[in-house]
């Protein structure tokens, strides 16, 4: 393949967890490094597939996305308090990537301009907050 063609399937959510895991392999890359592996490590099982659909049923509308994002948060949440030992260490690592991506969009580094106004929403500032205390606690432990 040219890297032009167009693959037109449906992907379950194990197809796109075996993809990925392979390109991160490729590039020795740890499989966490996919924002939503952490998700898929800790949603029961009956659960993973709706929640994939849902990330391509949203994909391209911002606001969607967004919205998407901010459940799969709360979703996180959830683990660090009611999870296995495994689970909120998951959970802490999916923290810090969103932690380290909200800082390259105040930097500039990507998208801000589109996203800034979904992430200043005072919800996901109060997620931001939680999340940041949950760290601090991890790192104070």
């Amino acid at each position: 393949m040219s890297g032009k063609e167009t693959i037109n399937v449906n992907i379950n959510h194990q197809n796109a967890i075996q993809f990925h895991q392979n390109v991160f392999n490729r590039h020795q890359l740890p499989a966490d490094a996919w924002l939503f592996y952490s998700a898929f490590s800790v949603l029961p099982e009956e659960q993973r597939e709706p929640f994939w659909q849902e990330i391509l049923n949203v994909m391209g509308d911002v606001e969607k996305e967004t919205a998407h994002s901010i459940e799969l948060i709360e979703i996180m949440l959830g683990v660090v308090e009611m999870g296995t030992t495994e689970e909120k260490i998951s959970a802490q690592y999916f923290y810090q990537q969103i932690i380290d991506i909200k800082a390259e969009m105040d930097s500039g580094a990507i998208g801000a301009q589109r996203l800034q106004p979904f992430f200043s929403h005072t919800k996901m500032k109060n997620l931001l907050i939680k999340i940041n205390g949950v760290i601090s606690m991890d790192e104070n432990s």
